[in-house]
């Protein structure tokens, strides 16, 4: 009989069929957890802010918290094609930041956190002032501007066009920024 080690710690015999012995190694290995970017001393070697953790995470080593928001609808001027420049489209924005964690639940003020309704606002902003060839001109903007605010370390903007192609729900790019070391 072969050992089969659960969750927990807890170990239960299997048969010793090399079938079960296989059914019990591929069991196991689907249950670890999704490994980090990288370790910790690998990320003090490191230069600049390490990537936004995996989704899903925020990271309590390196005292960050995720601020997001997720498919904002917006009207864009942004084209290349002619019908394109005719009018507006709609966008989806996607806007995932990686924040410095410094707060702890004691003053329940807006003023001591990152306030994504002022990320919404910047998108708009942005969106709105002019027309623009490329998606990706507006993502790049949008992380610029994000990444100006002093506990914002990393961010991950994705931009979809809804209505371009009938078969396809959306096309559209994704982008990460971290700030830089200066």
């Amino acid at each position: 009989m072969a050992d089969s080690i659960y969750p927990g710690g807890r170990i239960k015999r299997i048969g010793s069929s090399p079938v079960l012995r296989l059914i019990a190694a591929n069991a196991a290995a689907t249950m670890l957890p999704k490994p980090f970017p990288a370790s910790t001393s690998e990320q003090a070697d490191m230069n600049t802010t390490p990537p936004i953790p995996p989704s899903g995470y925020a990271d309590a080593l390196r005292q960050t918290r995720r601020v997001f928001v997720r498919d904002l609808e917006v009207m864009a001027r942004v084209g290349v094609y002619d019908h394109e420049k005719l009018g507006p489209q709609r966008i989806i924005v996607s806007v995932d930041l990686m924040v410095e964690d410094h707060y702890h639940g004691a003053t329940d003020e807006l003023l001591d956190v990152l306030d994504y309704g002022r990320i919404v606002a910047v998108i708009e902003t942005i969106v709105r002032q002019r027309h623009v060839n490329l998606i990706e001109t507006l993502a790049e903007q949008i992380a610029q501007n994000c990444l100006a605010n002093k506990q914002v370390h990393a961010a991950r903007i994705k931009i979809e066009k809804p209505d371009p192609f009938p078969d396809a729900r959306s096309v559209g790019i994704e982008i990460e920024r971290l700030k830089s070391a200066s």
